[in-house]
């Protein structure tokens, strides 16, 4: 996406900064860089390659944070490092962009001769098998048979079996109880009931969601801390649903916003919706840097997408419907994941527009013709404008 010769310049001054060994300075231009978004990210990946260790850490945790998925192929590179740290960095974002890549690169990290690097690597592997990733389920199945891989990295690669059911799981377990190094733990899986031990769920301690609140709000500039405390967030049950939902009234710092919608996210509860509805409306007046109001807004998106919901329908149409379109990737993805035929002339114009879009729409497109039945002489694409049926025939070439 084209940027204006001032905005580039501060762009490439922000990742200077990130190689400071002032921690202030290095933050704040992290936290500055992500709010750019999608803007900074070609900037970011020019730089990566050459960049000392302590830049390639901030770049990553800003890739990490925007998850923007053209910055995947340089991200995976970072997991050949021979710097753990960045190694480590680099799981941490690769994770956020889930990919047949992704998987593959993880599961090689699985022989790492450092135990952190193949620990990080392997848990983010059973993330993605939890979250459904196909792809994850069977680098960790392969680990598990392959006998030249490391016995405590096999070991590790277990718990995956709870996410196989029924028939497939009886087999799963019949073959590893025919693997000698495996088969003791086996069958003390069996005999407990699954990989892990079975515990109740048990209700969230409010002063640990409080406690974990109180320090997202304290430091709101902080995205590394930010990062850090949203995953604690959501490691704690839907019992912190209520007291997160509050905290979205005690902020209008974006970094804590975005965080405390990514946990409402994460428990899909019902009662979110309308809370996550208001603050995309308070975003939509809020002053500031409205690239960076445009991304957190676009998160909310992804995450009311995810949970199913077309309560903030309009709100997306509109924003797509702007221009410039701010933080389009992430409401392009939005877009699919919701798959309302209503976006097609959205798409259309900007398909057509030369804004560099035209693969995202069509993924977009994509997931909505197939969702909706779409055909050339739909009502949907007969809505299209005519100075924008240019745009729609690219999209149909797909």
């Amino acid at each position: 996406m084209p940027i204006v010769a001032s905005k580039a310049h501060q762009i490439h001054e922000l990742i200077g900064r990130l190689g400071s060994q002032d921690e202030v300075r290095r933050e704040s231009a992290i936290a500055r860089l992500t709010l750019l978004g999608e803007r900074a990210t070609e900037a970011l990946l020019q730089a990566l390659p050459r960049a000392s260790q302590a830049t390639r850490l901030g770049i990553l945790t800003v890739l990490e944070a925007t998850g923007d998925r053209r910055g995947l192929s340089s991200i995976l590179a970072q997991l050949e490092s021979s710097e753990p740290a960045v190694v480590l960095r680099a799981v941490a974002a690769a994770t956020t962009l889930p990919d047949p890549r992704t998987a593959q690169a993880l599961a090689r990290l699985a022989g790492h001769p450092d135990p952190a690097v193949r620990r990080s690597a392997l848990d983010a592997l059973l993330r993605l098998a939890k979250a459904g990733y196909l792809e994850a389920l069977d680098a960790l199945l392969g680990l598990l048979f392959d006998e030249r891989a490391a016995l405590p990295s096999r070991l590790a690669a277990l718990p995956v079996v709870d996410q196989v059911t029924g028939k497939d799981r009886r087999i799963l377990l019949r073959d590893l109880r025919a693997i000698p190094a495996l088969a003791e733990r086996v069958a003390a899986m069996e005999k407990s009931g699954g990989a892990r031990p079975q515990r109740r769920p048990r209700a969230v301690a409010p002063a640990t969601a409080a406690s974990l609140i109180e320090s997202l709000l304290a430091r709101p500039g902080d995205l590394q801390s930010a990062l850090e405390t949203g995953r604690a967030l959501c490691q704690l049950d839907a019992g912190a649903e209520p007291a997160v939902r509050a905290a979205l009234e005690r902020t209008s710092h974006l970094l804590p916003l975005r965080m405390l919608a990514d946990a409402l996210g994460h428990w899909r509860q019902p009662a979110s919706l309308p809370a996550l509805r208001q603050l995309l409306d308070r975003l939509t007046t809020a002053p500031g840097d409205p690239a960076g109001v445009a991304e957190v807004k676009a998160r909310i998106h992804l995450v009311l997408a995810d949970m199913g919901s077309r309560i903030a329908l309009y709100d997306l149409r509109e924003m797509l419907e702007a221009r410039p379109v701010l933080a389009a990737p992430s409401l392009l993805r939005a877009a699919a994941a919701v798959g309302d035929s209503s976006f097609l002339p959205a798409l259309a114009a900007l398909a057509g527009s030369g804004s560099g879009l035209l693969d995202d729409c069509r993924r977009a497109f994509a997931a909505i013709a197939g969702r909706e039945k779409l055909r050339r002489g739909s009502k949907a694409a007969k809505a299209v404008r005519p100075e924008h049926r240019e745009g729609l025939a690219r999209l149909w070439k797909r």
